[in-house]
């Protein structure tokens, strides 16, 4: 029980001196806070739509600490901290050219948009810790100040460190999961405002114990066997991954004229992905059988690449345009060959938005490579509208075309992937109730996949999903609140078998909100609730960090709830929350085939803030 004591020795210190973490002017009126300090992504900048954002200073989502309930169940996990993601539904790429093709852990490292910069009055800090059982654990750190009035500088600390769900061989120390990220960030602006610059330059690494998923024996086994956790039998004791990325971004800009500026880009990044396993004789029955060294396996792919983008942007009445110009200079290779020759890739694209009103845009963007892979995107949103479409003609990932390790060898001649979407959502919303209807037709075809053996192929034939949405949020008397986010997806068509897609899933939940102590604390009180229906989702193969098919586990249909208390004192968020609730004895679900979901067990974190 040291991880609660430890947690309720720093709250104990928190609580205490959280009265000085604000600064007060003479008249004991608080001059700095939430409410003086913003920030802004690069995108604001780059489209011009001169966007500041407040901190979030609700309740909302402070007890939503790993990344599958961040982003509301829409990823499969593996049941631990921080493990390898999948996208529960199909998403469109970011990239139509080359790829690493090694995707299990992009959340955990944030793309240059998702950085952000501030614009801060005072020095700003925050920091979240995370105590959590079972030897999980998260802390995060940001540190922010303007040097000058338009001159920001910071930097973010992330750590991340959980033992083994599964298969534990200790009572504490497991180590599963290892994770550091850092950045240092900065923003500069012109005092006439004609140059603006910003940057950052980040380190990620991520490294995994392997298990390879419970052992799983006869067909007969008990359902109990299934889920014993920490005394289960796992297929691997020796092996690791890890995952290993350093950027250096900056994007700059100048004003030549009231209605147009020019911009340029520049961004190295690497990302160097390895699989290791010194015993793999001992695990013969997991591994196929090996190509090269039949004591051990250490895979390892270096991806490397520099992008140059410039462009000519700017506005003339509602609208805003913006046409550029890019360039990716690209080299990978794998530690028994170079599979690749370096190559260059050339973009031109362009981006138009006409701003009618605040409520009412219409906008699109292209982009094209010189090979002919190309993305599109159109919207419109209105008050009560809001509408779209996608396309996108994207390249196979590297590890798709060719890969040679200890214990997998293809080289694959793959077409792009053709894939067209769109959507549309109506909106409706009072003081009491927001109501969101919608629907989504995608095509997909030539889409690739990982089959049994986790071998890239190729699907023939187009996949058809039709998708129908619900968004729901009510005020209930007495400060309850219920919302539910509700999606039916049919997936039809020849190629439809290598999408694995549950046909219901549902996020809700309902919660009490309310300020106590005569507007001291305010409170919030709920459950969470996550159903998705029974499909046979995508297995884990660590061997390639890929999600591939499988047909032998159908992942039954399953609802799990979260209870949660939340608290705000001043500055600082605590919350409490009691994982999945309604776990029955001896029993649970996969949320991965052979990886069972969150156990019944208790988080606690805190959330604090400083201005001065």
């Amino acid at each position: 029980m040291n991880w609660i004591k430890s947690g309720f020795l720093v709250l104990l210190l928190v609580v205490s001196i959280d009265g000085t973490a604000q600064l007060l002017d003479d008249s004991t009126k608080v001059v700095y806070g939430a409410f003086s300090t913003k920030y802004f992504h690069e995108s604001d900048i780059k489209f011009n739509t001169k966007k500041q954002y407040s901190l979030d200073t609700s309740l909302a989502t402070v007890h939503k600490v790993d990344w599958r309930r961040k982003n509301n169940y829409r990823y499969q996990d593996l049941g631990n901290f921080a493990s390898a993601l999948y996208p529960t539904f199909y998403q469109f790429p970011t990239t139509i050219g080359a790829t690493a093709g090694y995707n299990a852990y992009n959340l955990y490292a944030p793309e240059p948009n998702e950085i952000r910069y501030y614009e801060t009055r005072s020095p700003f800090i925050e920091l979240n810790l995370i105590f959590a059982k079972q030897g999980r654990s998260m802390g995060d750190f940001t540190f922010a100040r303007n040097i000058k009035e338009k001159w920001n500088v910071g930097f973010n600390f992330r750590k991340i460190e959980a033992d083994k769900q599964i298969g534990a061989q200790s009572l504490r120390g497991d180590r599963n999961i290892r994770g550091l990220y850092y950045d240092f960030f900065m923003s500069y602006g012109s005092a006439n405002d004609r140059y603006y610059a910003l940057g950052y330059v980040s380190r990620f690494s991520h490294s995994v114990f392997e298990t390879g998923g419970i052992a799983v024996g006869e067909a007969d086994t008990l359902r109990s066997d299934l889920f014993r956790y920490r005394d289960s039998d796992i297929n691997l004791r020796t092996a690791k991954s890890k995952d290993f990325r350093l950027n250096y971004h900056l994007y700059h800009q100048y004003k030549i004229a009231e209605f147009s500026q020019i911009y340029h880009s520049i961004r190295r990044s690497k990302q160097e992905n390895s699989f290791s396993d010194f015993r793999i004789g001992s695990n013969t029955d997991f591994y196929p059988t090996p190509l090269i060294d039949v004591d051990s396996t250490q895979d390892k792919s270096n991806f490397i690449y520099l992008e140059n983008e410039i462009g000519l942007k700017g506005r003339v009445g509602p609208l805003f345009y913006l046409g550029y110009l890019k360039r990716r200079d690209i080299d990978h290779t794998y530690r028994y060959f170079k599979a690749f020759e370096k190559t260059s890739e050339t973009y031109f694209g362009f981006n138009a938005r006409f701003d009618f009103s605040e409520t009412v845009k219409l906008g699109g963007d292209a982009e094209f490579l010189q090979n002919g892979n190309f993305k599109a995107n159109a919207f419109l949103e209105t008050p009560l509208v809001e509408a779209g479409y996608h396309a996108a003609q994207y390249e196979p990932s590297n590890l798709q075309k060719s890969f040679l390790g200890n214990h997998f060898e293809w080289h694959n001649s793959f077409d792009p992937t053709v894939a067209f979407e769109i959507y549309g959502n109506l909106k409706y919303s009072n003081d009491f109730i927001s109501i969101k209807p919608g629907g989504s037709f995608t095509t997909i075809d030539n889409y690739i996949y990982y089959d049994t053996l986790t071998v890239p192929k190729q699907v023939g034939s187009a996949a058809n999903i039709t998708g129908v949405n619900l968004n729901v949020a009510a005020k209930l008397p007495l400060h309850f609140h219920v919302n539910a986010d509700a999606k039916y997806s049919e997936v039809l068509g020849d190629g439809a078998f290598a999408l694995r897609i549950p046909k219901i899933f549902v996020v809700g939940g309902v919660f009490y909100d309310n300020f106590i102590f005569n507007n001291y604390m305010q409170v919030r009180v709920g459950i969470d609730v996550y159903y998705r229906s029974a499909h046979f989702a995508n297995a884990y193969d660590p061997i390639s960090q890929q999600f591939h098919l499988q047909d032998e586990i159908e992942l039954q249909s399953y609802y799990a709830a979260d209870f949660y208390f939340n608290t705000k004192i001043n500055n600082l968020m605590i919350f409490l929350k009691y994982n999945h609730i309604n776990m029955p004895n001896f029993d649970g679900y996969f949320v991965t085939p052979n990886y069972p979901g969150l156990q019944r067990m208790l988080d606690i974190g805190f959330k604090w803030r400083w201005f001065d």
